[in-house]
């Protein structure tokens, strides 16, 4: 905490402030047209948290490792957000990019501050509004990296982690493994209260990869072991996926799949590089309209709110920083934060810079532009986090 608590408040100053604020206003200006896929009117919502998954992993977005045989099946039957980043590259800072549309920051993460993300919105309290049953699903302890705080400060109505399960379950590192988790979301499915929104969490594909199944991935490396790990997950989205798709509420149900982060596994890769941030965001459901397949405009996690409430016909105003990847007129973009850094992602360039060298890691395209972009997202970000 004594290390951290220097960084809590740190600002970045690039440019006139006046002058961030007036750009980063035009990066998030909000368009209310967009492509409609969602067909019912108040569909239940199902989000799928995927710990570390990466689209490098996935043979079906172009991964180099084909450990998802059973989320590449199911793509076929769904629409895939191609060009999809995370906003951080630790859990608690994905949870709050993908439930409080929040960027991460480069040298902290306001999920460890209650005083801060009570100010924050929630899709919780949005939901709960509207009418819904909130819930939050996690195998293992709600209070690591302050999950408790953040969940009850958003508004969730239930919280269910590892004391709800039999303790005979909890026999891994983090808690209770992936296939029991989705068992017990199954159960709880076959009696909900409709319409719904309930958000899952898996963990088996967490450090330090230990799962109940023989290898697919022959060897005893850090990178066999993970994509194990990443196959046992995908193998436990196959059962649940093969079961829900028999109950009544399918037809009434949209899921989201997206991972809180990526990981430099397989193969070591470079703390900021794009292949380690560059991740899934799938839509599944009977309550979808599957016949675009594909989303090509570049976006993030912090996209996810404005993108779904708008397919649900609700105002998603309070989520600043979140803009809709279905809109008609959409720049696409994506911004992630690693230790002291950033990346600005668009349509056509690309940025990744390092705070502490003051240098360029990276370049593609428009390279002054695209940094004058991130420069200025990432101080009016830092000075918004320091007035929470």
């Amino acid at each position: 905490s004594l290390v951290y608590r220097k960084d809590e408040d740190k600002t970045y100053s690039f440019m006139d402030n006046h002058k961030a604020e007036s750009i980063v206003n035009h990066l998030v200006q909000k368009d209310t047209s967009h492509i409609q896929l969602v067909l019912k009117e108040k569909p239940n919502v199902l989000i799928i948290v995927l710990e570390s998954f990466s689209s490098n992993v996935m043979g079906a977005l172009g991964g180099k490792w084909d450990a998802t045989p059973n989320l590449d099946k199911l793509i076929q039957d769904g629409i895939v957000f191609t060009n999809f980043y995370a906003n951080g590259d630790r859990s608690d800072k994905g949870l709050v990019s993908i439930f409080s549309a929040y960027p991460a920051q480069p040298t902290t993460s306001i999920m460890k501050l209650p005083a801060k993300t009570q100010s924050l919105p929630s899709l919780f309290g949005v939901f709960n509004h509207e009418g819904y049953h909130t819930a939050f699903y996690y195998g293992g302890d709600i209070d690591f990296a302050n999950m408790r705080s953040y969940f009850l400060n958003a508004g969730t109505q239930e919280i269910i982690s590892d004391g709800n399960f039999n303790q005979e379950l909890n026999n891994s590192k983090w808690g209770v493994h992936d296939e029991y988790l989705f068992n017990y979301l199954l159960d709880d499915l076959k009696k909900a209260e409709q319409p719904f929104f309930k958000t899952v969490f898996t963990l088996s594909s967490h450090d330090p990869f230990d799962v109940p199944m023989e290898p697919v991935f022959k060897g005893n490396g850090f990178d066999e072991k993970y994509l194990n790990s990443i196959y046992y997950t995908d193998s436990c989205l196959g059962i649940f996926f093969n079961k829900i798709k028999q109950m009544p509420l399918w037809d009434n149900t949209l899921i989201v799949l997206v991972a809180d982060h990526g990981s430099q596994r397989p193969g070591n890769l470079p703390n900021h590089s794009l292949e380690k941030f560059k991740i899934p965001m799938i839509w599944l459901g009977g309550a979808i309209d599957d016949t675009l397949k594909t989303v090509n405009n570049t976006g993030s996690q912090i996209d996810i709110a404005a993108t779904l409430l708008g397919q649900l016909n609700i105002d998603a105003s309070d989520f600043y920083f979140s803009r809709n990847l279905l809109s008609n007129k959409n720049d696409g973009f994506a911004f992630y934060a690693f230790n002291d850094g950033f990346a600005f992602v668009s349509d056509s360039s690309t940025v990744i810079y390092e705070n502490a060298g003051n240098q360029v890691l990276l370049s593609k395209g428009e390279k002054e532009n695209t940094l004058e972009l991130g420069k200025a997202y990432l101080q009016y970000l830092m000075n918004d986090y320091t007035k929470r």
